[in-house]
């Protein structure tokens, strides 16, 4: 079914001597193909026909995977997306990474389940010039000290272990250190969302901080603080985290008092946890027990001068106009975000938001009393619906109304759910 001279035309790729009578290429073709389809075979070899001279070695490199729980199927995958492991490197070198990763502390599931299918390019680096100089710097740099931490993180991002140290991980570090994080926070930054180290960390970071700093009313010095407590702002999109804010600011009328006293608001999910238990409780009219008095005037600097610009003309809008703008502007494309004139974010520069735009709402137009957000948000159900003196069935009830109705505005998300008895929604982040 594979033409002959298509093979001989690959094999004359390889130069020397090869020839299609070679065991060596007769057994690498048994291997492949009973591994997968004739098809799929043919067009591994097209691509990589250095695989056809390895006969005698693919045993046992199946043999190797197969022991760590890798399938057959995954096996010939990685022929394909890691075929320089195979062909430059040696089943000795893998087996001491092997070694290495479990010294570390990975489990043979850690292996099967991370390393291998995410980071099989680990396998053939050398562990004592490349794999231990990130291993320190984890420990040293992002205080990753105790081994089962370590462990935790590289089965996390197994991708880690295949940097450079001198020339990627320690400049994407500095690259946060000097935003005008202390190392510490850095470094808890760094370890909570590593993707941060694996490319250059500036589009991931600065519009995230611009965005608390400014349409957050925070400021710099805030911003850098909520975004240290809540690392994960840096994972969410643009859109996720403008919808967050947007339900928080004009639903919930929280500000930045709000985000300052529990920035792990932006970690909650808008559709599972901030929008039903705020509805839920505004509903049977016991919101008050979420509230706190004094808050604001704990954070009175950020009211000294009221809201921004953009919020004063919302107001005299009317709260129903500016919802109809944020649907204007797209319910994907979340809250709109300004980057001030002359901002800019470089390793050792603080943000300049020096572009925000003042505010004027006097303190006396500021609700009395604020929601206690953590209070709201940060217990499990049994324990909010108690507070409420409500049924958990009440809720989910509820909960279930609000993500496909109101929800779905908020969020711009089109909702998926199951048909059966307890519907639940595929949410995600959101």
């Amino acid at each position: 079914a594979i033409p002959e001279a298509e093979y001989a035309a690959l094999l004359a790729q390889l130069g020397g001597d090869v020839t299609l009578d070679d065991r060596d290429v007769a057994e690498a073709l048994d291997v492949l193909l009973a591994l997968s389809s004739r098809e799929r075979v043919r067009r591994l070899v097209v691509c990589h026909p250095e695989l056809l001279i390895m006969g005698f070695e693919l045993p046992g490199w199946m043999d190797f995977f197969m022991s760590y729980g890798i399938k057959r199927s995954d096996f010939f995958k990685l022929l394909s997306t890691n075929t320089a492991l195979f062909t430059r490197s040696s089943l000795y070198n893998a087996g001491l990474v092997i070694m290495f990763l479990t010294q570390l502390g990975l489990t043979q599931r850690d292996l099967a389940a991370s390393i291998i299918p995410r980071c099989a390019v680990l396998l053939g680096l050398d562990p004592d010039r490349q794999l231990r100089p990130v291993v320190g710097f984890l420990r040293e740099q992002l205080r990753v000290a105790p081994q089962h931490q370590q462990a935790q993180l590289i089965a996390r991002c197994p991708s880690l272990l295949a940097m450079s140290v001198e020339q990627q991980l320690a400049p994407r570090f500095e690259f946060l250190h000097g935003l005008g994080l202390s190392r510490d926070d850095a470094a808890r930054v760094a370890s909570t969302v590593p993707s941060l180290l694996l490319s250059d960390p500036e589009p991931q970071v600065v519009p995230k901080l611009q965005f608390l700093a400014c349409e957050c009313e925070l400021g710099h010095d805030a911003a850098l603080r909520v975004a240290s407590a809540c690392p994960s702002v840096f994972m969410l999109s643009s859109s996720n985290l403008g919808s967050k804010w947007r339900f928080l600011h004009v639903e919930m009328g929280c500000g930045p008092a709000e985000l300052a006293a529990y920035p792990q608001v932006f970690s909650a999910s808008l559709l599972n946890d901030i929008g039903p238990r705020f509805v839920f409780a505004r509903k049977l009219g016991l919101l008050h027990r979420f509230e706190q008095c004094g808050l604001r005037e704990q954070y009175g600097q950020y009211y000294r001068d009221g809201l921004c610009e953009q919020d004063m003309q919302y107001e005299r809008d009317g709260q129903n106009e500016r919802g109809a703008q944020y649907e204007r502007d797209g319910r994907n494309e979340g809250y709109p975000w300004h980057e001030p004139k002359g901002a800019s974010l470089h390793a050792g520069k603080k943000h300049d938001t020096s572009g925000c735009s003042s505010a004027t709402r006097t303190a006396s137009e500021l609700p009395l009393a604020s929601l206690n957000l953590a209070k709201l948000l940060g217990s499990p159900i049994p324990e909010f619906v108690g507070m409420l003196e409500a049924d958990e069935d009440s809720f989910a009830a509820e909960r279930f109304h609000w993500q496909v109705t109101e929800g779905r505005r908020w969020s711009g998300m089109v909702t998926v759910f199951a048909r059966d008895e307890n519907p639940t929604l595929k949410t995600g982040s959101w």
